[in-house]
Order: structure tokens, then C-alpha cells, then sequence
């Protein structure tokens, strides 16, 4: 494969996994933030277990954008959403509560706990940091 190839695969799924991994853990904060408010100690498929996963999902898939694996064009791509958002969220909090507003349900103030506790600032920080180093950005090698 191509280093243009390479890059431009990368920044397909650095698209496809920003907002993926965005509304797991939209969906994913709001009940374990719940469980934790209100001390709950017994544990739920939907309140608990469910939850979890789609946490760990979300954090295998950005995860996956960090590595070496993937182009950096990825890692760069959400990182710089994220890292956007959680500076947008705590001074434009009404303009960024109109952009998630299409999101069924309660999804839309659940996708805003992200950018309240500081998640999206660590994850774009950690984003752009993976994509730093300059062997990720040359060709691979091919193995003999």
C-alpha cells in the first residue's frame, strides 16, 4: 500500500470512529455517572454492564487510532474534534448543546458530560500526542 493510500485509509477511519466512539460514550456516561450519584452497588445489564462495554468499545476504538497500526492522519483527525470540543463545551455550552440537539432522546445532554468533566480534552490531547512521533508518518517496511 502507498503511503497516500496509507494516509488517506487513515483519515476514512479517523471519520468513521470519531463519532462512533463519540456517542458510546454519550450513551455510556450518563448511567454509570447515575449509578455512581446514587450509590448503586447492584449491577444491571442496562445500567451497568451495558454501559461498560460500550465505554471499552469506544476506548479499543480510539485506542486503535493511537497505534501504529493505523495512519496518524486518524489519531489526528479526532483528536482535533475532540480536543475542539472539550475547549468548546465549558464557554460555548448553549451552541454546542444546539449541534448535539438532533440526537434522539436525552443523548444530546449525555453527549455534553464529555466535554464538562475534561474526557474530550484528554482524549484529543492524547489524540495529536500519538501522531507526533515521525516513524508513524513514513511508509512501513515490508517484512522479509
Amino acid at each position: 500500500m502507498t503511503n497516500t493510500a496509507r494516509h488517506g485509509l487513515g483519515a476514512l477511519i479517523g471519520v468513521i470512529v470519531t463519532p462512533v466512539a463519540w456517542l458510546l460514550v454519550a450513551y455510556a456516561g450518563e448511567p454509570l455517572l447515575r449509578n455512581l450519584q446514587l450509590f448503586v452497588t447492584r449491577v444491571t445489564i442496562t445500567g451497568t454492564i451495558l454501559p461498560m462495554l460500550a465505554m471499552i468499545v469506544a476506548g479499543a476504538l480510539l485506542g486503535l487510532l493511537a497505534t501504529t497500526f493505523v495512519s496518524p492522519v486518524g489519531a489526528v483527525v479526532a483528536g482535533a474534534v475532540y480536543l475542539l470540543a472539550g475547549l468548546a463545551y465549558p464557554v460555548l455550552f448553549h451552541q454546542m448543546f444546539e449541534v448535539t440537539s438532533w440526537l434522539p432522546g436525552r443523548l444530546a445532554l449525555q453527549a455534553s458530560n464529555g466535554g464538562f468533566n475534561g474526557m474530550y480534552l484528554v482524549a484529543g490531547a492524547l489524540l495529536l500526542m500519538s501522531a507526533i512521533p515521525p516513524n508513524r508518518w513514513r511508509p512501513a517496511q515490508p517484512t522479509r
